[in-house]
């Protein structure tokens, strides 16, 4: 691989959002796919992580452990393989980029915490179209003040696992952060916010 090339793992290779991941790596060439990693009873282990996504064989197998050490780890998985991955990363001096969701306070104290060892970007979302969309509704909150209320609905795929989604909770919180009132309505799925 080029020397230019950025050694990165995959955590939930064989999932939705990681099988796209692996793809994207390959079809990208700035990145050297050393591990793809899945929970040790997945039926993809030992599997090309390539075949798996699609794309045809890479010469990376799924494994459930880390048997190179990346620059970074990409992690949308679930709250407990992050924070298993989290200690690894930061005992191994791995970069992490987080885009798991349904992560409580404790878990970002975390994240917070093992950022003063490692870098690590996290984010419920990272499009960046959303990316715009938070700050349009934090400018929208700040014009319109507390004389409105404030609806969020939102519309997933039937294999979403959590609910309200990262995204939904994360633009909650930028409209809260925005004005004086607090009463926000995740209304499709039946939640207020303080």
């Amino acid at each position: 691989m080029a020397s230019n090339t950025i050694d990165i793992a995959i955590t939930g290779a064989a999932g939705r959002m990681g099988q796209r991941l692996v793809a994207l790596a390959k079809q990208d060439g700035g990145f050297n796919l050393v591990g793809a990693i899945e929970r040790p009873d997945h039926a993809a282990q030992g599997r090309d992580a390539g075949e798996v996504s699609g794309i045809g064989p890479i010469g990376v197998p799924i494994t459930f452990d880390l048997k190179k050490t990346p620059k970074v780890l990409i992690d949308f998985t679930v709250p407990a393989s992050t924070r298993h991955w989290l200690k690894t990363c930061r005992d191994r001096g791995i970069a992490m980029l987080i885009g798991t969701t349904g992560l409580q306070n404790p878990d970002h104290a975390a994240i917070e915490q093992a950022s003063s060892d490692i870098p690590i970007l996290q984010s419920p979302n990272m499009s960046l179209a959303v990316f715009v969309l938070f700050k349009l509704a934090a400018e929208a909150a700040k014009l319109l003040g507390d004389d409105y209320d404030i609806e969020i609905q939102e519309t997933h795929h039937r294999f979403k696992k959590d609910s309200p989604s990262g995204t939904a909770l994360e633009l909650a919180d930028t409209v809260i952060t925005n004005v004086s009132f607090a009463t926000i309505t995740l209304a499709a799925l039946g939640v207020t916010l303080p």
